[in-house]
């Protein structure tokens, strides 16, 4: 493509892209779906790319590049450095920008063989997770990125504590949602009738629910027993535990135990959460460690619910504490169990925290402020790279093209 578009080339790498569900995947799917098309090229490179997501791409006429890298090292590595060579000096890349471990380490170093102009590493969680081998390499690649963008403000901080990135190369840019697609009257109330006849539940029942995968981080087990403390409280209480992954069957366990089998229903993992979260009267998120900024909690606030949520990653940043529902200490099914039957006692309150959440969703986090930042932050980039070529639009013309 030629240059002389006064469009800048955008590479993204990701070390894992499967389905459009998953938190990071999601994000940089809705980034190179939304941005302006007269001003920027996609393209993805994934080192484990899933046959969901790289059609989801098609679909967007975005190319997408599977690089598969199960080790940094060895021949297989040195191979795809060449070939990651060729795709960035071929699609004439001026900026790549690279999602976890992998790709901040192995693939800031190939962008730089490459020629790539800027590169950006995005952070999306507090790095709990992260090999310390990769925090060790991080300290030293770190060193190729010319800005940071953190998800969240907390992530920032971690950011700064463990590897040094000094905070005037980041930039918070907080995750943002489409909000045409989650909204309170969003669901049909035959829909939602049909989802209480499948889930067993009476006209009277309070719902509370969580949406995520069940990893250790995110502390089912906390958010089970915090509904088994305010059963005390409530008799007609009922919970939603939805999604999948290698915790289920010990929650499942727990939940016998307890004698809760016909409290606790867990849907699996569903790919549309809007009429179970419709059920809701309160949604939890209760992750003990490695949070970012939850997209699973906008959903529900965009949905007018009050959250309780553990004061981990950007929650605290998402939700208001007193305002839109109240933020607790990881860990502390008392504290949660507490806030639950709290917003059980007083409705009133309980609606007025949901209009709140749905305001707050409206003025700090929609998707059309993502994309601004992201596309402001590049522009930026652009002006400050040497690239004579490049001259950035007339706002006039900003408009106009989006029009």
């Amino acid at each position: 493509m030629s240059l002389d578009t006064g469009r800048v080339h955008l590479l993204f790498m990701i070390d894992v892209a499967r389905v459009i569900s998953g938190g990071t995947e999601r994000h940089l799917y809705s980034l190179v779906k939304h941005l302006d098309p007269q001003r920027f090229v996609c393209g993805v490179v994934a080192f484990d790319l899933g046959a969901e997501y790289a059609e989801a791409l098609q679909r967007l006429n975005v190319p997408v590049w599977s690089v598969p890298l199960p080790r940094i090292y060895g021949l297989n590595a040195t191979r795809q450095i060449f070939r990651l060579r060729r795709i960035i000096r071929s699609r004439k890349i001026h900026i790549v920008q690279t999602y976890h471990a992998k790709a901040d380490t192995y693939g800031v170093v190939a962008a730089k063989l490459a020629g790539a102009k800027r590169t950006i590493s995005s952070r999306r969680d507090t790095g709990d997770r992260k090999p310390p081998a990769y925090r060790r390499l991080s300290r030293i690649t770190n060193r190729l990125f010319d800005r940071f963008i953190t998800v969240c403000d907390a992530v920032g901080r971690r950011v700064k504590e463990t590897e040094n990135v000094a905070r005037e190369k980041q930039q918070t840019i907080h995750n943002g949602l489409d909000l045409e697609l989650f909204d309170a009257g969003s669901v049909s109330d035959s829909d939602l009738s049909r989802l209480r006849g499948e889930l067993g539940l009476a006209a009277g029942d309070f719902v509370v629910g969580m949406v995520a995968n069940f990893r250790p981080e995110k502390s089912f087990d906390v958010f089970l027993d915090a509904v088994r403390r305010a059963r005390a409280s409530i008799p007609n209480l009922k919970a939603l535990a939805i999604g999948h992954g290698p915790t289920l069957p010990g929650c499942e366990e727990l939940v016998a135990r307890w004698g809760l089998r016909d409290v606790v229903a867990f849907p699996g993992r569903l790919n549309d959460v809007r009429t179970h979260v419709a059920l809701m009267d309160v949604a939890c998120l209760t992750p003990s460690s490695n949070e970012g900024f939850s997209n699973a909690i906008l959903e529900k606030m965009a949905m007018e619910k009050p959250l309780v949520v553990t004061d981990i990653g950007g929650n605290a940043e998402a939700v208001a504490d007193g305002v839109n529902g109240f933020v607790v200490p990881p860990n502390d099914s008392e504290r949660i169990g507490t806030a639950i039957v709290e917003l059980h006692r007083h409705p009133a309150k309980r609606r007025e925290m949901g209009r709140e959440s749905r305001k707050r969703v409206e003025r700090l986090f929609t998707m059309d402020r993502m994309i601004r930042a992201h596309e402001r932050l590049y522009e930026e980039i652009m002006e400050t790279s040497g690239a004579g070529w490049w001259q950035p639009r007339s706002r006039a013309n900003r408009l106009k093209g989006r029009t």
